[in-house]
């Protein structure tokens, strides 16, 4: 059961047709995927896209030949339309009580306990986490177990508009050893990041590749066609007066490292 009913438009969803025919396919195929991640920018229906696919799946008159067209008055996805269906779950942040807006441990904790009851109309459990950016980092590593070792007949569908920003916190979270055993990663990491507002300083005044190697050119590229030299000139520092502050605090460096990034990141989108 569901406390927050998805909210499925009775105009069409359009620009999902590869997801969509990705997972009809799939069906037809009997080879479905457990996890599917829905990305792009916000504000493009990906979780209501999710539902759609969530109650066609859930369909008990679903035909099975490749293609993907839902009939809300099949009872199955009705029921998910009304977010009444026993084997649907959608998981959002929850509004009381909750300042920070995050989807938390408990609620990931619930996914798992809905995951381990067999289906109550016998088909498959469908899971919607809307979105993965809201997921703090214990819940993250709680889905993440989900989806190495999933139960029969269960799909997880992850609505994300940052999809990188996971990776990056696992990135980040090697380099962030702390003590003395980790002090040349942690060094080594704030050297590679200055190098990079450097590289992108320089290359908003004067684009050259000469001292930028292969893997490097995309990032500073970006960097540098969106921030001035000025402000990469004056992020650079802002970063490493935060990372001194961060050594004299004892701070856990990856969670640091991790923040620092994704926020300059989200400074830079368009």
């Amino acid at each position: 059961m569901n406390d927050t009913a998805p909210i499925i438009p009775d105009t069409p969803v359009f620009g999902h047709e590869t997801f969509t025919g990705a997972l009809a396919q799939s069906v037809a195929a009997g080879r479905i995927a457990h996890g599917w991640l829905l990305t792009g920018p916000g504000g493009i229906g990906k979780s209501i896209m999710a539902c759609m696919a969530a109650a066609w799946l859930l369909s008990e008159k679903r035909q099975s030949d490749g293609t993907f067209s839902l009939d809300t008055d099949d009872p199955g996805a009705n029921l998910v339309i009304r977010g009444a269906h026993p084997d649907f779950l959608l998981v959002r942040p929850q509004v009381e009580d909750n300042k920070s807006g995050q989807i938390k441990i408990d609620q990931i904790r619930k996914v798992s306990n809905f995951l381990a009851t067999k289906p109550g109309r016998g088909g498959w459990r469908v899971v919607i986490v809307d979105s993965m950016d809201a997921v703090n980092r214990n819940g993250a590593n709680a889905l993440l177990k989900l989806l190495e070792e999933p139960p029969e007949r269960a799909m997880l569908m992850l609505v994300s508009s940052r999809p990188d920003e996971t990776a990056l916190a696992e990135l980040c979270d090697k380099w962030g050893r702390g003590g003395v055993a980790g002090q040349a990663g942690r060094e080594g990491a704030l050297w590679l990041v200055g190098r990079m507002f450097r590289l992108a300083a320089k290359h908003a005044v004067s684009p050259d590749d000469t001292d930028v190697c292969e893997f490097e050119v995309a990032a500073i590229d970006r960097l540098a066609t969106t921030r001035s030299a000025a402000e990469l000139a004056a992020a650079h520092a802002d970063f490493l007066n935060a990372a001194g502050r961060m050594e004299t605090l004892y701070m856990d460096f990856g969670l640091f490292l991790s923040r620092e990034l994704s926020g300059f990141v989200r400074k830079t989108l368009p």
